[in-house]
């Protein structure tokens, strides 16, 4: 629902959903999302008298809302913008771990349960494949690369190679730095049968204070990262072991590796890379 279009400097309104001038949230997952020009500033936002604490990534606000809560929508709204909007979204399927920005994906990319592999994919490209090799790459053949050179200077994945955005435009692959996050501010434990599945991997949970490192299936703030190999050739190698996750960035003094999150049971590296034409999963993040 468009709330704030052609605004000036302050805007006063209420926000009609549907028919109503409620708006019950019904689930965690639910957000609010303002949407501002590059140039914006701060906002004070309010809604009936209460300040809103929020989060500014990419000219995006969201906040947060508790599960069942019901706001009336008479809301300001002070800011330096020509225009935006505020909506409501559902974030099913993403888990917030504490990290600045960002949340994550509860499955791989391509994977229909949270412990399922999913899909491998190359790093820059979209699509799945059967051979994974500099043969069949998309940008080059190992040497002589189309795009991602010491040519064009591009370190990090432009959104139409990017297999996560490509799916969804809100998703994105994570960065080398998303991941170094995701390593120094999550508790990390290894199980050989996650949740009855037999599979094999890395249970990744926000860190809670003064309680020492466990985790339940049924808490909801943790991922659970497969070890699901990757893919050389025509081949899957490293299955049930070893997990290998592309991010976004690219290294710059050597184009043809992209960085990756490496791990196997007692190990966790998040600033290694790789060969960009192996097929890795894709563990997609979005805006907090």
């Amino acid at each position: 629902t468009d709330l704030m279009e052609n605004c000036q400097h302050k805007y006063e309104g209420k926000f009609t959903y549907g028919s109503d001038d409620q708006v019950m949230l019904t689930d965690q997952n639910a957000y609010f999302e303002i949407i501002m020009s590059p140039l914006q500033k701060d906002i004070d936002l309010k809604i009936d008298g209460t300040p809103q604490n929020f989060a500014m990534a990419n000219g995006k606000v969201w906040i947060a809302v508790a599960d069942g809560t019901t706001f009336t929508t008479n809301f300001t709204a002070e800011k330096t913008c020509t225009a935006g909007r505020i909506t409501t979204i559902n974030r099913a399927g993403f888990v917030d771990l504490g990290i600045e920005g960002i949340l994550w994906a509860d499955k791989n990319l391509g994977a229909d349960e949270v412990y399922d592999y999913g899909n491998y994919y190359a790093w820059g490209e979209v699509a799945i494949k059967t051979d994974y090799s500099w043969a069949t790459y998309t940008h080059g053949n190992g040497s002589d690369y189309e795009k991602y050179n010491t040519t064009d200077g591009k370190t990090t994945l432009e959104a139409s190679d990017d297999a996560a955005t490509y799916t969804n435009p809100k998703w994105n692959m994570p960065t080398k730095s998303d991941f170094a996050a995701l390593n120094t501010n999550c508790n990390w434990i290894w199980v050989d049968n996650y949740n009855d599945s037999r599979v094999k991997g890395y249970v990744v949970y926000k860190k809670k204070s003064g309680v020492s490192p466990s985790y339940s299936v049924a808490d909801a703030t943790h991922i659970f990262l497969p070890a699901a190999g990757y893919r050389d050739g025509t081949a899957l190698s490293d299955a049930d072991s070893y997990g290998y996750y592309w991010s976004s960035s690219l290294r710059s003094s050597n184009p043809s590796h992209g960085g990756r999150l490496y791990f196997f049971a007692g190990r966790v590296r998040s600033d290694l890379w790789y060969d960009r034409q192996y097929g890795l999963s894709v563990r997609p993040v979005r805006c907090k």
